[in-house]
This record gives C-alpha cells, structure tokens and sequence, in this order.
C-alpha cells in the first residue's frame, strides 16, 4: 500500500471513531424537546404556502384538502375545517453542546491525515517523474487547491493565481504550477482540473476547497461543534393522544442550530378528538453535530456527512486519474 493510501486509510478510521462518538453523544440525552399548542391560531398566510415561514435549511409539506389520521392513514377533513386551523409547535433546548474531547479532536485528526494524504501524493507524482529529485522540487512540493478569488476579495482569478509566473516566466512560489513541478505534465493536467476555482463562484462548495478551509483552522486551534436540526423530523404517531387528525394545513421542519427553546418543527393545522382535553404530539427530531462558525463554508453543516464527502472525493475523484502517474 503506498503512503498516501495509508494517510487516508488512517482518516478513515478517524471517520469511523467520529461516528461512533457522535451517535453515542446524540444518544445520551443531551437535548430535550418541549410542545406548545395554540387552537385559537389560524393560518393567515398564502395558500398554497409554498415555503412561507420556513426559516433556511427547512422544509415543509402542504396538505391540501385532506388530513392525516394518526393510526389510519389520509382522510377526509371534519366538517367545518378551515385550513391551517390550530397550530402545535415543537421547541428543542440543548442542555450542553459537544465536547471537546473526542468529538472535536478527531475532526482535526481526520482532516489532517485527508490533506496529509494529498501532498503525499503530491511527493509520488513528483518522485515518479523527477529522478533525481532536487532539493527545490521536494520542498516545493504539495497538492494545489486554489479557489476563484484573492485575499482581497476580487473573483474570478483562480487560474491566474494557478499559473502565475514571474517576469523571467518561471513558476511563482505558492502558485499551482510551483507546486506540481516536477510532475509529469499530463498529471498536472489532471490536477488543475480539479481545481475548485473551475466552479466559478460556487467554488466554495467544492469538497477540496471545504476541506482546505476546514484544515486551515485545524491546524491552529480546535473547530467548535454544536447541535443542530437538519429539517428532519419524525412524527411519532404512536405518541399521539387526543389528536383526531391533522391538515389541511402544512406541516414544517426546521434546520439549523439549536440552543435553547429553538424551534424545530410545526403542524399548521390539528384537531383535537376532544377539544376540553390535552392533546399530545412525539416528535423525533434529526438531530446532528454541525461546524460552528470558525469555518464559513462549512458553519452549521454536518460533521459527520461534509467530512465523509471530502473523504470520497479523494478516494473515487481525485485518486483514480493521478494513479497512472505513480
């Protein structure tokens, strides 16, 4: 197995530990969720609702004419049913955010061994093709990842940044082609196309570039975590009491972070079997551990998912069109 197999070898198995970290965290309770029912309320909002009161990251789904009965499935709506009449909503409180230990060093390890991997390929593809290698080519060498704007904010520049030279036409330090000399041409062909600047303005998006961000951060100090809804929730329909049915109306999700009395999800539309007494809702709610704001490409986006993303884009993307080079 060569040396930039075993870095991302070793990364994996950090992804799993995460994993496993993560789950066992999300499973200790962590978070509680609270309901508020309000039955004098009733929609007054466009209909169809579209996405209207949606916060960013949420979702929601329009019940038209019918209902849902829990325990039976759609239904025909109760005589007299306005849309969007009575409204239940779910709040999520965390008590305490992720620690620091694991969760947060583990993401560091597993983004160092991914970008470690790289330059390591980086050495290979120039060792493969320079013999002998000089002390210049191998001081020099790294794996480019170049984004479509400058330090002073101006876009579009990422393959002159790439290819800049000097006035006598030789690679400027830090540029994409000093980088990769040394290397066969035909992998640095390869290689420039995979630049994240080809994205243009979504550069930002780019696994490479996510993964540059992130490592830049983790190299001075540990990323912040916090919990955070990804506009998924699971009515549990077994903990329904008292509800006859809900619709018309819409039923909403809510992503993004949560902290205390953060809301997480809404049925815009419920009716109670009998109005004189209690209802109640069960709402599993699709809780993650998400990037705090240290790294703005990758803030309140999943730990777990934006890191494997990065991961399978070396291994299937990156990896497979230099190996030929080696």
């Amino acid at each position: 197995m060569l040396d930039h197999e075993l870095k991302l070898r070793r990364a994996a198995k950090h992804l799993q530990d995460l994993d496993a970290e993560i789950k066992s965290w999300l499973n200790a309770g962590h978070y509680s969720v609270r309901y508020e029912f309000d039955l004098e309320t009733t929609w007054d909002g466009p209909i169809p609702p579209g996405l209207h009161g949606v916060p960013p990251g949420g979702t929601a789904y329009y019940l038209a004419g019918g209902v849902f009965i829990p325990g039976q499935g759609p239904g025909t709506a109760p005589d007299g049913a306005v849309f969007g009449q009575s409204v239940v909503t779910a709040y999520a409180s965390v008590a305490e955010q992720p620690s620091r230990e694991p969760i947060s060093v583990l993401i560091g390890d597993a983004l160092h061994n991914m970008r470690s991997a790289l330059d390591t390929l980086a050495y290979a593809l120039a060792t493969a093709f320079s013999q002998p290698l000089t002390h210049e080519l191998a001081s020099g060498s790294e794996f480019p990842i170049f984004g479509d704007e400058d330090r002073k904010g101006t876009t579009g520049v990422g393959s002159g940044l790439f290819h800049q030279r000097t006035r006598k036409g030789l690679p400027v330090r830090g540029s994409g082609l000093a980088k990769t000399q040394g290397w066969d041409p035909r992998a640095q062909t390869v290689v420039e196309g995979l630049q994240p600047y080809k994205r243009g303005n979504d550069f930002r998006s780019d696994p490479l570039w996510v993964l540059h961000d992130l490592d830049r951060v983790s190299k001075h100090r540990l990323l912040h975590t916090g919990v955070a809804s990804f506009a998924g929730t699971l009515w549990d329909l077994e903990q329904f009491t008292n509800v006859r049915c809900f619709g018309p109306g819409l039923i909403q999700s809510f992503g993004g972070a949560v902290q205390t009395d953060t809301p997480i999800g809404r049925i815009i539309g419920i009716h109670p079997i009998d109005p004189s007494s209690e209802m109640h809702v069960g709402i599993n709610p699709a809780m993650d551990v998400a990037f705090g704001d240290q790294a703005p490409v990758s803030v309140g986006q999943p730990v777990l998912a934006t890191s494997n993303a990065i991961y399978m884009h070396i291994r299937d993307f990156v990896l497979p069109p230099l190996a030929r080079f080696l």
